[in-house]
């Protein structure tokens, strides 16, 4: 029985023995240096808050797992003055690797934004032995922030031009559109002090308009309306350039930056028939021949009625009228003659006439196998255009008369 008790006792010095050396052993333990790498960067910044993110690297040398823990970051302006402060949660590194560690913290703004901000990373790294006993060293880092190169570097707005000419009216031509403005960056932006120039192919001017913006929000999209008068020299064009140009301001916490934005976008011009839309109304004419024997020949009067449904004045430009002799399938044309350019009011109808003589001996010879043609035909054409405009809508009509009626 004694012998047991001495065994036993021999066992207990052993271990007490063991663990004292092994204390003396861990106490005797050189902990390399973890590598530890800092990032703090803005992730957004609007006028009423600040959100950080900080990535920390740490890379365990040692072949045993240690502990980040106690983490914390102070930041102050370049001459000292405290912004503010905040604990970051850490983690177990194990040994020869390397583990990242990441936070996100917003900051509710007060007052001004320093230009620079000087961010002091502090934090324990350590060993445990027997899950009690801990061995630790300190670590620190530096990483610095500048808001100013931040804004200053601010990804510059897309700009999206959606929209044409919509409508004519009296007064000119309606232009409108769409502006569709996107924030690639993490940053508010005030758009304001935006124009339109809108002009020709040929770099004639043909309206401008100014428009309100708004506020772009980060990561987000802005959409303006624009609606504005065009002069009728746009008709002229097959296309029209349009120019918007605004700026977009920074102004958070007493910095601010402003950039220019721009952009260009080329829109059709449409035919000015589709421009005028009749809807169930069209151009109602009428044309009329009368004959009048006389010593030198045959006075032919034409009168051309013409009734405008549009909203627009329009003018008739390039009339002309010419009578032909008709015989079967075969057309002679006898006697051709251009009418004065007049315009036609809006909702109006207007009457125009000219004179033709017909010589007899035209008449005699107007018909194919014969002395007079089977009908006389007179066909007028010509052109309806916006004055000051050089598009137009062609038009013919024609009519028929019997020789018979005056031989």
């Amino acid at each position: 029985m004694k012998t047991n008790i001495e065994v036993l006792f021999v066992v207990i010095l052993i271990i007490i023995n063991v663990v004292v050396s092994g204390f003396f052993v861990f106490l005797l333990i050189t902990i390399d240096s973890p590598d530890i790498y800092a990032e703090i960067k803005i992730k957004e910044l609007t006028s009423e808050e600040l959100t950080l993110e900080t990535l920390i690297d740490i890379t365990n040398p040692n072949s045993f797992e240690l502990t980040f823990k106690n983490v914390k970051i102070a930041s102050e302006t370049k001459e000292g003055e405290k912004f503010t402060s905040f604990l970051f949660k850490g983690g177990k590194v194990p040994s020869n690797d390397r583990k990242s560690f990441k936070s996100i913290e917003s900051i509710v703004l007060k007052g001004k934004l320093p230009k620079v901000l000087v961010n002091t990373i502090t934090a324990d790294v350590g060993v445990k032995f027997f899950g009690f006993i801990e061995k630790i060293i300190p670590i620190k880092a530096v990483a610095v922030i500048s808001f100013e190169d931040f804004i200053n570097n601010i990804s510059v707005p897309k700009i999206k031009i959606h929209g044409g000419i919509r409508q004519i009216t009296e007064d000119g031509l309606i232009f409108a559109a769409d502006i569709e403005i996107s924030n690639p960056s993490d940053i508010e932006l005030i758009i304001d002090d935006m124009f339109a120039d809108l002009k020709t192919e040929n770099d004639v001017s043909v309206g401008s308009i100014n428009f309100y913006g708004g506020i772009l929000e980060p990561k987000g999209t802005l959409n303006l309306f624009v609606s504005g008068l065009l002069t009728y020299e746009a008709l002229n064009s097959k296309s029209i350039i349009v120019d918007v140009e605004g700026k977009a301001t920074v102004n958070v916490a007493g910095l601010t930056q402003t950039i220019t934005i721009s952009a260009s976008a080329a829109v059709d011009v449409p035919n000015l028939s589709d421009l005028l839309k009749f809807e169930n109304n069209s151009f109602d004419f009428s044309l009329v021949g009368s004959f009048k024997l006389r010593l030198r020949g045959v006075v032919t009067t034409v009168t051309f009625t013409v009734y405008n449904p549009s909203e627009i004045p329009l003018e008739a430009r390039n009339m002309k009228c010419t009578v032909y002799g008709v015989t079967g399938g075969n057309k002679k044309k006898i006697a051709e003659k251009e009418m004065e350019v007049c315009t036609v009011s809006s909702k109006n109808e207007i009457c125009a006439s000219t004179q033709i003589t017909l010589s007899y001996l035209k008449l005699l010879l107007s018909g194919s196998g014969r002395l007079l043609p089977e009908h006389f035909s007179i066909r007028l054409e010509g052109y309806f255009a916006i004055d000051g405009t050089t598009q137009v809508i062609p038009i013919s009509v024609n009519g028929y008369l019997d020789p018979h009626l005056f031989i």
